[in-house]
């Protein structure tokens, strides 16, 4: 196969340039031209954006020698979006005086280094023959001398344009080497843990042709963008794009449409905040090859509706769109039935939070915004501020609720109760009551987190509570508060009763006679019972609130038996889940 390219000026990092003179920047430059900010009346492609910063390869010519210089120019990305005025920097690696027409590096920062990589192809040692891989780093704000990359990437053949992943694991690059398809073709090198690189093997008939492949781009999600010239009859260079399968492996590439391509070259492709950057030489320009930017993604937005209806007289829904970050963006107030549309930004996480003050209900949702080059982009999340049945979970709580038998929770208080009945031999000493584990010091560094709990769960029944008054009120709304009562699966003596006072409790709808033979689920039910009669004495606290709804408030108490829960420890089956529903 043919390794030598002749073309009308050799540029060897592309192996192409365009034959057309260099005129100035044209008064009104082709759609999505950057313009003379960037674009000079030479060659000017091959952008990549790292940080704040788009580097790009600018060719002048040697006014001695009439050749071509290549050095890599670089420009500040300011808050705007504007592009500052591009500088070379003498004192960049790639730049060295030792390094030899370079082309536009990869960059990518190692975290555990805490270094920053960079990868760029140029003419090797003797400038002439050949192009390998060059790489330099940055640690403590010093470059280290640029040096060909050794694992088996930079060999006596051709090697160029180096792109790496966004973990760092993959470097793609394009090459003649033996065993190309084409002209060039692109291959891979996977990290290897000792930190060199494996041996590069070809990406193969999916994604090269039998022409060339170059300037390959590798996404944030590990989508592949290169320029190939084997997807068109026309032998001009295209950008393609394959989506990424995963373990190095992409799928079967596509053209991208027009602007992005046109019927001259493009090639260079980079992606900046939902943008393609990328350089082409088709007419309009300011040089030969000129920097354009163009929408690669397809709209993004995010839309729902806000449930019930007006009638619920659950009033208005504030709904707010924040940036992954935080950053609140915008805020809609919505009546029930209505719709609420948000337009974002690929490539960008967002979070929607809703809010009804009248039901009491908040919701948040994370949105992660892909890019999409074919189509829009549509997240479509509903609120409903009618369902307002919320559950309290003291299994957040790392600690057990009840000694092991008994039914009172851990509190202080309890806990002290229960041990002067151990003490006076009111349990613990006859058969009836010897399922009842002694409350040893143990339980004590759990009490204060379980008094904790009863005033969280007081301040959210409380909440539910205020529901009942205000603008939002129908008046007839009733507090429903469910209590669920577990048991571990410790077997409880066939002598086993219980031994507290007899219950009647209508409110509760408990009946229940002292003495009556205890089994486990019991035990959930009275865990559930004496729960209940727990929280209405940390209510009472509240009292005016309390004594002005009660009649309003329902209690339903349940034993579940034992809890089948698979893979916890039995003191954390010692429990009793809450359940508290607004009802009309």
């Amino acid at each position: 196969m043919m390794k030598i390219f002749n073309y009308c000026i050799i540029i060897a990092i592309l192996g192409l340039v365009s034959c057309k003179s260099t005129d100035p920047c044209a008064e009104t430059p082709s759609e999505g031209n950057i313009g003379s900010v960037l674009n000079s009346g030479s060659d000017d492609y091959l952008p990549v954006v790292y940080g704040n910063k788009i580097f790009f390869t600018n060719v002048s010519k040697d006014k001695k020698t009439d050749a071509s210089i290549e050095k890599i120019y670089q420009s500040k990305i300011r808050e705007d979006g504007m592009f500052e005025a591009p500088e070379k920097d003498n004192k960049f690696p790639a730049n060295a005086e030792n390094v030899f027409n370079p082309g536009t590096p990869a960059f990518y920062f190692d975290t555990l280094n805490n270094r920053l990589e960079m990868y760029f192809a140029a003419l090797a040692g003797d400038k002439k023959k050949h192009r390998d891989i060059f790489f330099a780093s940055k640690t403590d704000g010093k470059w280290s001398t640029p040096e060909p990359l050794k694992f088996n990437v930079s060999t006596p053949s051709y090697e160029a344009h180096p792109a790496i992943s966004h973990d760092g694991k993959l470097l793609v690059f394009s090459s003649d080497r033996p065993g190309t398809i084409g002209e060039t073709d692109l291959f891979v090198s996977r990290r290897l843990r000792s930190g060199g690189w494996s041996n590069p093997v070809s990406l193969g008939g999916a994604i090269n042709t039998r022409k060339r492949e170059i300037s390959p781009y590798i996404t944030n999600d590990g989508s592949l963008l290169y320029a190939s010239t084997g997807f068109k009859n026309d032998s001009v260079f295209n950008i393609v794009r394959a989506d990424y399968f995963g373990n190095g492996r992409w799928g079967n590439p596509r053209l991208l449409a027009y602007p992005i391509n046109s019927d001259a070259d493009d090639n260079g492709p980079t992606m900046h905040e939902g943008k393609i950057i990328l350089s082409s030489n088709r007419a309009g320009g300011c040089g030969g090859y000129d920097i354009y930017s163009f929408d690669m993604c397809g709209s993004a937005v995010i839309t729902g509706k806000i449930g019930g209806t007006n009638t619920d007289n659950i009033n208005t829904t504030s709904v707010e769109l924040y940036q992954g970050n935080g950053t609140l963006l915008s805020t809609l107030v919505l009546y029930s039935g209505e719709e609420y549309w948000f337009e974002v930004l690929p490539n960008n996480s967002y979070k929607i939070k809703f809010d009804n003050k009248c039901s009491g209900k908040e919701e948040i949702i994370d949105f992660d915004v892909p890019c999409s080059d074919t189509s829009v982009i549509k997240f479509v999340a509903d609120f409903d501020p009618v369902n307002t049945s919320d559950k309290y979970y003291f299994e957040r709580y790392d600690i057990p609720f009840f000694v092991s038998g008994y039914y009172f929770p851990n509190t202080l208080d309890n806990l002290e109760s229960m041990r002067n009945k151990f003490k006076m031999k009111l349990l613990g000493t006859a058969d009836s009551t010897r399922y009842i584990e002694y409350p040893g010091k143990e339980y004590d560094a759990s009490a204060d987190s379980v008094d904790s709990a009863f005033r969280n769960l007081l301040q959210f029944v409380m909440q539910k509570l205020k529901l009942l008054s205000g603008e939002c009120a129908l008046g007839t709304e009733q507090i429903v508060i469910k209590i669920k009562g577990f048991a571990d699966p410790r077997p409880i003596s066939g002598n086993a009763k219980y031994a507290e006072r007899d219950i009647d409790d209508p409110e509760m709808n408990l009946t229940l006679s002292r003495g009556t033979v205890m089994d486990n689920k019991l035990l959930s039910i009275l865990r559930a019972y004496y729960t209940a009669k727990e929280l209405q004495t940390y209510m009472l606290v509240e009292n005016d609130l309390y004594d002005a709804y009660r009649d309003r408030i329902k209690w339903e108490i349940s034993g579940e038996g034992e809890d089948a829960t698979p893979n916890i420890e039995n003191l954390e089956k010692r429990r009793v889940s809450i359940e508290i529903e607004v009802k009309k």
